[in-house]
This record gives structure tokens, C-alpha cells and sequence, in this order.
């Protein structure tokens, strides 16, 4: 467990949840855990906390990319991305979420990399947080 009081960004694991492919709020989205099994009929919801991320005009400069392999290869590899949420406390949380519809059922990777372009030097400026899950048809 990282030590918050010494302000240095860190990120939590990454919270995984199930939710129908239309869906858009929290209600509905079911918590998976271990075992990390999602159906293809259904998206991939995840999240993680950011925090201590560095302030410049009242709010984060983060960036976030999620990436997907399976194996040694690389799936999916979206963009490197601006991060747009709301501060709250020391805080903000990244939620992403993955259509698993045309995706063939086995075992993958996400890695979800964060960058803090204003961290000084002393401290980690990229931090990436992995998680395996299996898709079955």
C-alpha cells in the first residue's frame, strides 16, 4: 500500500465490472473479481484511482492508454489520451470500457498506463497497472 501522505502519484489496481453494451451509468454494472471471467455478449467496464496527480490550471495534465494483449501480441493499443475527469480530493478516477462482442474467447492482458507530465523528477512521472481476464463466448 502506497504511503499517500508523500503526495507522490500512485495508482490503484484496476476494478473490473461487467455492464450491457448500451449502458452508460453505474446502475447495472456487476463487480467482477476472481475468477475474472466476462461473456462476450457483454462489455468490459474498468477503473482505477489516480492519486496525487500534479495540478496545472485546477486540474490534472494526465494522460492515460490502455493496451490489450493476448500473449506476446499486442490486440489493442489505443492512443495515448488526455484525461478529462473531475478532481475529487487528492484523487480522480479513470473508467474506460470495451466492447467484447467481435473479440475471440480466450485469455488477455489489459495494462492501463498513466503519465503525469508535470511530476518532477523525484517522481514516477508513468506508472502502468496490469490484469488478466478470460472471455468466454
Amino acid at each position: 500500500m502506497p504511503d499517500l501522505a508523500k503526495k507522490r502519484m500512485t495508482v490503484s489496481s484496476m476494478f473490473l465490472f461487467s455492464a450491457d453494451a448500451n449502458q452508460t451509468g453505474n446502475n447495472g454494472a456487476v463487480p467482477v473479481q476472481n475468477p475474472r471471467v466476462f461473456s462476450r455478449k457483454k462489455d468490459l467496464r474498468y477503473a482505477a484511482v489516480i492519486y496525487n496527480p500534479r495540478i496545472a490550471d485546477g486540474k490534472p495534465q494526465l494522460r492515460t492508454q490502455l493496451i490489450v494483449t493476448q500473449g506476446s501480441k499486442v490486440l489493442l493499443e489505443n492512443p495515448e489520451e488526455p484525461f478529462s475527469g473531475p478532481m475529487s480530493g487528492i484523487q480522480v478516477v479513470k473508467i474506460g470500457q470495451l466492447g467484447l462482442g467481435k473479440v475471440p474467447p480466450g485469455h488477455y492482458i489489459l495494462t492501463l498506463i498513466t503519465t503525469d507530465p508535470l511530476s518532477d523528477k523525484k517522481q514516477p512521472r508513468t506508472i502502468a497497472r496490469s490484469i488478466d481476464i478470460t472471455v468466454i463466448d
